[in-house]
């Protein structure tokens, strides 16, 4: 049986994750924007927001003088935790707008120790940091590897990527499966990590505790989330998913409750330079 390559597969996924339609860059700082102005957007919630065991890992490892670097920092909900225990943070995110969130946030949580950067990745050339952090922000990258290499080659101590953690009997996945021929329906931490671990990069992980499972209110809105993960815009496979869907989602609450759901795992690996 031949072996995977798992670097070409993330490629497959990532070129099929980019072909489709995304949903607008200013849709998206508009909806994180209403996110963090609504009412419900306390210091409670950020409080529960950053009690996960990943962020806790990276905080345990962050010193006072240490300087640390958030690659793809959207609105800060790591870089602004990192920034209250290290000397500084310098924040890289494409969006300016999104930057413009993580700065206001910043203000209100009284942290002036964060330089923000306009840019992607592929394009900055940051100095040397002692921590380097990429949270869920590698799946625009065909090359899983060659990010790896630019964030550690930006590392003086270590450096830490975050990444989405599929169920292992997740309907997206039998769906994606069927529909797809493949498995995997986007980039996650499955195709990533052994991609690395083929080109030679071992790193640890730290695991996810548990799993947010998703809800939705009935059928109808479980289809729709079926097909915006499948990247499916034709109702050529709403049979086989609704089929899918009413044998394997539960009744909960007067909803429906997937197996799917958010779970995220930390690869880190030192640099000490």
């Amino acid at each position: 049986m031949p072996e995977t390559d798992w670097g070409k597969l993330w490629r497959e996924l990532v070129e099929r994750f980019s072909a489709e339609p995304a949903q607008g860059d200013n849709e998206l700082v508009a909806r994180w924007s209403k996110r963090v102005r609504s009412a419900g957007f306390t210091d409670e919630q950020r409080r529960r927001d950053r009690d996960d065991p990943l962020m806790r890992f990276v905080l345990s490892k962050i010193q006072p003088a240490d300087t640390v670097l958030d690659v793809g920092a959207s609105i800060g909900r790591w870089s602004i935790p990192m920034a209250m225990k290290a000397r500084s943070v310098t924040a890289i995110d494409a969006l300016p707008g999104m930057l413009d969130i993580l700065r206001e946030n910043a203000r209100d949580e009284g942290v002036d120790n964060i330089e923000t950067v306009l840019g992607d990745w592929s394009g900055a050339e940051p100095e040397t940091h002692d921590h380097v952090l990429a949270s869920h922000s590698a799946y625009t990258s065909p090359d899983i590897v060659g990010y790896a290499r630019w964030i550690a080659a930006r590392s003086r101590k270590a450096c830490y990527m975050a990444l989405r953690v599929p169920q292992h009997d997740g309907v997206i996945g039998e769906l994606s499966d069927r529909i797809h021929g493949c498995w995997h329906d986007s980039p996650n931490f499955v195709v990533g990590y052994n991609a690395l671990l083929q080109a030679g990069i071992y790193g640890a992980v730290v695991m996810d505790e548990s799993v947010k499972h998703w809800h939705d209110a009935n059928l109808e809105d479980a289809l729709a989330r079926a097909k915006r993960h499948l990247r499916l815009h034709s109702d050529d496979h709403d049979a086989d998913i609704a089929d899918a869907l009413e044998r394997r989602l539960a009744p909960h609450h007067g909803g429906y409750s997937w197996p799917d759901g958010m779970r995220s795992a930390l690869i880190w690996w030192r640099t000490n330079r």
